[in-house]
């Protein structure tokens, strides 16, 4: 949902190592269950997921403020307007 697996991705295609897809796997997480209760703060978290990946990774400081814009006003107006 954020982008913690995002970035494990990236690690593991930076070492030139393979990901595979196993269908039958399966995981029960738990413990953030309770941000699903409370749509603007899981927006709000993407978001700030998602900012810090593209900043950890070096993008420039236009684009950056490229995406930051692009994800703290127009995505969740897009959201909302989905609702």
């Amino acid at each position: 949902m954020f982008f913690n697996d995002v970035d494990l991705c990236k690690k593991i295609s930076d070492k030139n190592m393979k990901i595979l897809f196993y269908p039958e796997a399966k995981i029960i997480h738990k413990k953030g269950i309770s941000i699903n209760k409370d749509r603007s703060k899981m927006i709000k978290t993407w978001n700030s997921d998602c900012l810090k990946y593209f900043k950890k990774y070096h993008y420039s400081f236009v684009k950056f403020h490229v995406l930051k814009i692009l994800f703290t006003i127009i995505y969740p107006i897009r959201i909302l307007i989905k609702s």
